[in-house]
């Protein structure tokens, strides 16, 4: 546990935004979650994002059974692997991933240092979590 949480505070210190992008995953799931996906709907209160648009809080509402098994919350920097090779999108800062057994969302970032908040570039299906052996 240690070492984890030691490989959290650098990755942390590294890029201080990837703990906050995490924050919006759970942020996401608790809404899910709790029933309260439709109040996401183009809300600008939600921590550290600038406006929410209309699709994926449908798309989270679906996922509710499946988040309540369990789920995993991955972010990474930059555009996620499954982009390379198309055109880059300039915006995309950071990566957020919400995996549950049944279904999964990719959501790409775009940092605003101007508002201190990210912006929803975009979202696509990602893998879902495979089952434990």
């Amino acid at each position: 546990m240690l070492i984890l949480t030691h490989a959290a505070l650098l990755l942390a210190a590294d890029d201080p935004h990837l703990e906050r992008v995490r924050k919006i995953g759970e942020f996401f799931c608790q809404s899910s979650l709790n029933g309260t996906t439709d109040k996401l709907k183009g809300s600008r209160e939600v921590p550290d994002v600038v406006v929410v648009g209309q699709r994926i809080p449908d798309l989270l509402a679906k996922m509710r059974p499946g988040l309540i098994k369990g789920y995993k919350i991955e972010v990474q920097r930059g555009e996620p692997a499954a982009f390379v090779g198309q055109e880059p999108d300039s915006r995309v800062t950071h990566t957020l991933i919400i995996r549950c057994e049944d279904d999964a969302i990719l959501l790409r970032m775009g940092y605003d240092s101007y508002r201190d908040r990210f912006h929803l570039v975009g979202y696509t299906g990602a893998e879902p979590l495979k089952p434990a052996k």
